[in-house]
This record gives structure tokens, sequence and C-alpha cells, in this order.
């Protein structure tokens, strides 16, 4: 157990209104300021932040925007998709605890209901040397949005999808607790492998076939899963490619 390091979210900060939940921890951690298991959770967010510079816009006080302060010392600095395994986890179970429908995992941080997007994942790392020192951990969850921009047309929320409203502040501190479970989990190789299965079982499209881009190629194949580095595993006739985040999408 982590006995040294207090529980993730045992100190939670609300703000009514903030560029970025992830901006303002970052900005604790520069400054010194930084306890691990701090969470930030905003009921405005005016510039959340997203996977590839995109920019998360949401109706004030409808949905979580929450980033959770982590020293990650502990952790092997070859291996961050540990990290990002156990968020999507701790999102999912939130999820599936109080919606009681499947929630799937779009590699490699998107929640997915139904086929629509309910909400990602945005990791941020401070390293030092060899040493991962810090991650702060950003997780957006749409929940009581009841409209998307025609744009999003893979969007939804919980309340979309139940028909029902939930408190907000309330699931963001189940979510820190789901994900002080996981971090810990991580923290073992036994437990490693017992998430990154998890993961693996929980995959959007797992033995589908897909289409992925990777730069401008359009790859096709069957989705056998993510390996422990995180890379994602298409199977194109008797050849299994492994695909890196940041050089291959899934295209939906």
């Amino acid at each position: 157990m982590l006995t040294a390091l207090p529980a993730i979210g045992a100190t939670f900060t609300t703000l009514t209104k903030v560029d970025s939940t992830n901006n303002y921890a970052m900005e604790l951690i520069r400054k010194g300021l930084a306890q691990h298991g701090q969470v930030i959770f905003s009921t405005h967010q005016t510039a959340g932040k997203g996977q590839y510079q995109r920019t998360w816009f949401q109706t004030p006080g409808h949905n979580i925007a929450f980033s959770a302060i982590l020293n990650t010392t502990g952790l092997p600095a070859t291996q961050p998709f540990r990290l990002s395994v156990a968020a999507a986890l701790a999102s999912r179970q939130m999820i599936i605890a109080n919606t009681q429908l499947p929630c799937m995992i779009k590699w490699p941080n998107d929640l997915f209901l139904n086929d629509k997007k309910a909400g990602g994942i945005l990791i941020e790392n401070i390293r030092k040397g060899y040493t991962w020192e810090w991650a702060v951990v950003g997780i957006g969850i749409n929940v009581n949005e009841n409209s998307f921009d025609e744009a999003l047309t893979h969007a939804t929320s919980l309340l979309q999808q139940t028909e029902r409203s939930y408190h907000v502040e309330a699931l963001a501190k189940q979510l820190a607790a789901e994900l002080g479970y996981y971090f810990e989990l991580i923290h073992t190789d036994a437990g490693w492998k017992e998430a990154l299965q998890q993961y693996n079982q929980s995959l959007y499209l797992l033995d589908q076939q897909i289409q992925v881009k990777k730069d401008a190629v359009r790859l096709s194949g069957q989705l056998l899963g993510v390996d422990t580095n995180g890379a994602l595993m298409l199977q194109q006739g008797m050849v299994t490619q492994h695909l890196n985040f940041g050089e291959a999408s899934i295209m939906l």
C-alpha cells in the first residue's frame, strides 16, 4: 500500500471558474505547492484541454472537469502508459457504477457509451532527468450536457444515455476514489498485469476490423489489443503491427 502518500481526493479544491484545471494543477507543481492526491475540480472551465491541442468546451456546472496531481516517483519512468490505464479504468468504473451501462475505452484515452464519446483523458508529466516526478491526470466527462455542437457527431453525455441528471461534484469525488484504487494497483507488476488485462477487455472495437490513420496513410486490420507499452496491436494478414500513440489514431 502507498501508505506514505495522501489519498487521492483528500484535498479537493473546487473552483467556480478556471481556464483549465490541468493548467492550474501544473502551475501548483511549478511553484512547489503541489500535494500528491490533490484534485482540482471546476464547475466552469473556459479553455479545457484535450489531446492533439484540441479545446474542450462545456456548459458551466454540467460536466466533470477534473485534474489530479500525482507523485509518480514510485512508477517506472519507462512505462507512462500504466497511468493512462489507471485513469481510463477509474473513469470507466465510475461511469458504469452510476449508469449501469457498458462503458468502453477507445484507445488510448476516450470513454465511449453506445458508440459515442462521453469523456476523455489528458495526462501531462513533469520529469527531471530520468525521474518521473509528477503527473497531472486531467479527466473530462460529459455528465448533464444535453446538446452538442453539430460538428460533434460522436459526442454524448450520461444524461443523454440514461435520461436522468447527476450531482456532478459527487461523481467527481467518486472518480477520485476510483483513481486512488487503480493508482495503487499499477505500482506492482502483478497489479499492472491485472489492470492491462482489464483495459484490453474493455477496449472499444476489440477483435473487430478497424481503420487506423498513421501519418497520411490508412491501415486496415483486426484490433488485437494494446501491449504493455501502450501500442495498438493491429493484425494485417500474418503480420502484427504495433502502432504507438501519437503516430496513429483509430478512424470512426
